[in-house]
């Protein structure tokens, strides 16, 4: 059921554009390491990073970071202001972080799990939110890392279960 990228040459080329551009731009300042220079392209104070602070650490935090950009500039916020706010003040980007932390460890990828992970943060404002059986053991996984966040989730049930949804929202029809 996933869409084909349309103009995929172009997409692609987009793409390394992007890549390299960016890429070039840390070399623009020379009175900065390489490093300042990166954490700097993704709006990441050197204060966030430590000696403990992995790879995989940095490129959450610049993912992160991004989409907190671009939130605050759609809807006309302080952008400093925005980006000042920590993670685990955001209770859907823990949601969507931890369930990608989980879909990495998989041994095989789903095309759908990309729109699923977006959907899940949902689960924290719905009533109920239907997936499929592998998403249903993901949130199980989730809630058991994150005690805190946790009872914040609403009904997660499996498309399996469907019909039995009235029995599962307490009501019969």
């Amino acid at each position: 059921g996933d869409k084909k990228l349309e103009k995929t040459k172009q997409v692609a080329a987009d793409f390394v554009s992007e890549v390299m551009r960016k890429g070039a731009k840390m070399y623009e300042n020379n009175d900065d390491s390489l490093c300042e220079s990166f954490l700097q392209l993704f709006d990441v104070n050197l204060q966030e990073v430590n000696s403990g602070t992995t790879i995989e650490d940095l490129g959450y935090l610049a993912t992160y970071k991004k989409k907190l950009k671009i939130v605050a500039e759609y809807l006309g916020l302080e952008v400093d202001k925005v980006l000042s706010i920590p993670q685990q003040a955001l209770p859907s980007w823990v949601v969507w972080l931890e369930l990608d932390k989980i879909l990495k460890k998989q041994e095989r990828a789903e095309g759908s799990s990309i729109t699923d992970k977006h959907m899940a943060i949902l689960s924290l404002y719905v009533d109920i939110l239907v997936v499929d059986k592998r998403f249903k053991e993901y949130f199980k996984q989730l809630k058991s890392k994150r005690l805190s966040i946790s009872e914040h989730i609403n009904k997660v049930v499996s498309l399996s279960s469907y019909d039995k949804l009235g029995e599962i929202l307490g009501t019969h029809t």
